[in-house]
């Protein structure tokens, strides 16, 4: 979906925003394509390299050197203001790549992966009944006075919500923020140091407040 701000593709995992910088004309802003149509465009434009584009009332027009295609559209746009903007209050930062190679150790399982963060350790643990492993917690914001933050989400589901297949071409941050408001629902919010391209996954958050420090009586 092309809006006046951002590009926005939903899937079964999570819903991915990213700025729309082909605003310019019109062409590209406003419209709707189905999932076969964004295949056949992606298509024309990895095989093609010079393409020129039109809009009918019902039509994206792709032109290619000698032939023309026609790509149906739609105007009927979803409501997507819950995300926009997301939540920044309380995350953390990982390194990309070290991060999404660990999430390729457990792309053979099935099950669900168990995160929970541990700020006074600094680390975030990853837990299946078969695997577990740690990452560092480069930093973190607001999480003073939390003993941990967990969650549940799929390896597959937040490996496809990290931006971008070529890491060289993103900055080595990746944030990830925790939503409250996901729509009437929790979530998680990923996005690189720019903020400008972002995915969000719905699923329950939970903190664990720390205990609180007894105090020690004054020695007689």
């Amino acid at each position: 979906m092309f809006g006046e701000e951002y590009v926005v593709v939903f899937n079964t995992h999570h819903v991915a925003f990213m700025k729309n910088l082909i605003t310019e004309g019109g062409i590209f802003s406003g419209i709707k394509l189905s999932y076969k149509a964004s295949s056949f465009l992606d298509r024309l434009v990895s095989n093609f390299d010079n393409l020129s584009f039109a809009k009918t009332d019902r039509h994206l027009v792709v032109k290619t050197d000698d032939s023309e295609a026609f790509i149906v559209y739609d105007t009927r746009l979803a409501d997507f203001s819950n995300f926009v903007p997301f939540e920044r209050e309380r995350g953390i930062i990982l390194e990309r790549v070290r991060f999404k190679d660990m999430l390729k150790r457990f792309s053979s399982l099935t099950e669900f992966i168990n995160f929970e963060v541990v700020p006074d350790e600094g680390v975030m643990y990853l837990k299946t009944t078969k695997l577990e492993t740690t990452i560092p917690i480069l930093n973190q914001k607001a999480l003073d006075g939390v003993a941990s933050v967990s969650f549940k989400v799929s390896g597959a589901g937040i490996s496809k919500a990290i931006i971008g297949v070529n890491d060289e071409e993103f900055p080595m941050e990746l944030r990830i923020y925790f939503q409250e408001h996901c729509g009437n629902a929790q979530g998680l919010c990923l996005t690189d140091s720019s903020e400008a391209n972002y995915s969000i996954i719905k699923t329950k958050v939970t903190y664990k407040d720390a205990a609180p420090s007894v105090p020690v009586p004054p020695v007689q």
